[in-house]
């Protein structure tokens, strides 16, 4: 499979929690900022799409996500066959995160104290190492173009970038199996509310 540079894919390219807008991208936030970028939830906006998203950019995002699988099961399912996932995340090996100081430039972000962002008010759900991301993005079906630390933020910043493969994901339930033609996996129910049988079935043990 051919990977291809951003700027070679073919529009739509999407900068999910992106507030403010970028010429040339699709951005989609919460709370944007610029009346160009979509007032979407990322997990509503991905769930709108169905395999016609060429590139998915997630800068300093998916550490404020209280659910992870979902978000990359949605990932998969937006992107065409071949369309590429880029990611960057805090490092969780980045020991600094951890000190329990004044928030500065990121040391003491994932701490004891609460971090809570100053913009828009969100908080940290979680954090990943390189392994982490790597397993992750595998067990949802993409295949690994690279994980690096990144020395411009010094190395308290993740880079993966990866590419949806015609292959059934272990995160749907998949065999490993190639599709062809492609297969569109599952709905997703995001709702963490419990079933009304499990309600059910719950009153009767009691």
């Amino acid at each position: 499979m051919k990977i291809l540079h951003k700027e070679e894919l073919k529009e739509p390219r999407v900068k999910l929690g992106c507030p403010h807008y970028c010429k040339g991208w699709v951005c989609v936030d919460f709370k944007p900022l610029d009346d160009r970028v979509l007032n979407y939830d990322v997990y509503e906006y991905l769930k709108r799409q169905d395999g016609n998203i060429a590139f998915i950019k997630a800068k300093n995002l998916i550490e404020h996500l209280q659910n992870i699988g979902d978000f990359f099961r949605l990932c998969y399912r937006a992107l065409k066959i071949g369309g590429q996932l880029e990611i960057i995340t805090d490092n969780a090996e980045w020991f600094p995160f951890y000190w329990p100081l004044v928030y500065h430039l990121g040391i003491g972000a994932h701490a004891s104290n609460e971090y809570k962002d100053s913009m828009n008010g969100s908080r940290h759900y979680c954090i990943f190492t390189k392994l982490h991301l790597k397993n992750l993005l595998e067990y949802y079906g993409f295949k690994i173009v690279k994980v690096n630390r990144m020395v411009r933020y010094g190395y308290a910043r993740l880079y993966a970038r990866a590419v949806k493969s015609p292959i059934a994901p272990k995160g749907e339930g998949g065999s490993g199996q190639n599709y062809p033609p492609y297969k569109r996996p599952r709905e997703l129910e995001l709702s963490s509310a419990p079933r009304k049988s499990e309600i059910e079935s719950d009153h009767v043990r009691k």
